[in-house]
């Protein structure tokens, strides 16, 4: 399917160690360096969400930061550790510039929550859907049911209160795509397909835009970076370390296709602003 635009909105920043990025899987010193690291220690890096415009009309995938983690648009950790908790404010030191939210990127554009056909979650991590609450009017929240269900169970540092009771969801079906052989097509036309891919959590996903011989892949937070998967570079933190090299060795496999217009990570430094039409 063509004539379809994707609009790359960057909503903030987060500040990390580089073992949350590149630790390659070892979690425990990754947690603990990511928790204590004084700030010269971390790198700062984009929080990307992407407006679509396609013939199924506008969809949203993320939410990037809202504007309650950063009222003054700096880095305020006492409202941070208010919107999320005080392990996701240490991990992430997460703020968004006056202007850069996904609300007001939109409103700048002329649109309204309500205007968005869909909006499309990734992951159910903090910086993902923490503008999701200011977009309650779209017509459709989804999100995966693995996702969902892991997040509810088994992760005590997902901050529930910034998605409970929001998305709708829906289920991987066996399609042989992607690493684990499951997929969901979102309009039933294979122009929007969710990849499972696991590892960083149980219900991971990438997006797939277009089609198979022209196509946009965002990755979500397979990866943080081009390196994450030409050199398949585990993040630090994670659900299945197997799982995780799994995906990226999936994510590297598509980069290679004569398709792939562009690989995006929802926090890849290479990446800037802007629009990619296909």
């Amino acid at each position: 399917m063509s004539g379809m635009r994707i609009h790359i909105l960057r909503c903030g920043w987060i500040s990390v160690t580089p073992e949350l990025c590149y630790g390659a899987g070892s979690w425990s010193a990754a947690q603990l360096k990511a928790l204590t690291a004084p700030e010269r220690r971390r790198i700062k890096l984009p929080v990307f969400a992407y407006l679509i415009e396609s013939p199924h009309g506008l969809l949203l995938a993320d939410t990037g930061w809202s504007r309650a983690v950063s009222p003054d648009g700096r880095l305020n950790m006492g409202a941070l550790r208010r919107h999320t908790s005080g392990y996701l404010a240490s991990t992430y030191r997460g703020w968004v510039e006056p202007g850069m939210t996904a609300r007001e990127q939109l409103a700048a554009m002329g649109i309204s929550p309500r205007e968005l056909d869909c909006v499309f979650l990734m992951s159910l991590d903090a910086d993902h859907v923490s503008g999701l609450a200011s977009l309650t009017g779209a017509k459709r929240l989804l999100a995966a049911e693995e996702e969902m269900w892991w997040s509810y169970r088994t992760n005590p540092n997902h901050c529930v209160k910034l998605y409970d009771g929001l998305p709708e969801t829906y289920y991987f079906r066996g399609t042989n795509t992607g690493p684990d052989g499951r997929s969901y097509d979102i309009f039933g036309d294979e122009s929007m397909v969710a990849v499972s891919t696991p590892g960083h959590t149980k219900g991971t996903v990438a997006l797939r835009i277009g089609t198979p011989e022209n196509f946009v892949l965002l990755v979500g937070d397979n990866g943080y970076g081009r390196r994450s998967w030409r050199d398949i570079a585990v993040p630090g933190l994670g659900f299945n370390l197997k799982a995780q090299k799994a995906s990226l060795e999936w994510i590297k496999a598509q980069s290679e296709l004569p398709g792939c217009r562009a690989i995006l990570a929802s926090h890849d430094p290479e990446v800037s602003p802007g629009i990619i039409e296909i």
